[in-house]
């Protein structure tokens, strides 16, 4: 039988503001890498591209207001420090932008709201 232990959880903070609402971020890195190709070699290697994450956030809406509204940045493309915070509290900082968010809401289930964009690729540190 396996010994129990506590796992983490990963926390999002925008321009160092926790999301104290959030129900689901995720983050997804990426190389951009093009596969390089040829006659004799077949899968020769990789050539990298520029590497950059997508994000999304999920929060609820509380009933006094939204926690963090991002259409103003996304209308004029406002810069935004991306905090991600993880196992061990090891930090994955970033800037870039939020691109879109949808509200919503239905029939016995929470308002919610969320929003996603892309920044430029971050590690835990």
């Amino acid at each position: 039988m396996a010994d129990p232990q506590l796992y983490t959880a990963l926390y999002i903070m925008i321009d160092n503001v926790l999301l104290a609402e959030s129900v689901q971020v995720s983050m997804q890195r990426m190389s951009n890498a093009t596969q390089v190709l040829t006659m004799a070699k077949g899968l020769a290697g990789i050539t990298l591209g520029a590497a950059m994450a997508n994000f999304s956030v999920s929060n609820v809406i509380p009933s006094s207001d939204y926690e963090m509204d991002m259409g103003q940045a996304i209308l004029t493309g406002k810069v935004i420090e991306f905090t991600f915070i993880g196992p061990g509290g090891k930090q994955a900082v970033c800037k870039g932008f939020v691109t879109e968010d949808t509200s919503e809401h239905g029939v016995n289930s929470n308002a919610g709201y969320s929003f996603s964009g892309f920044a430029a690729m971050p590690l835990f540190q």
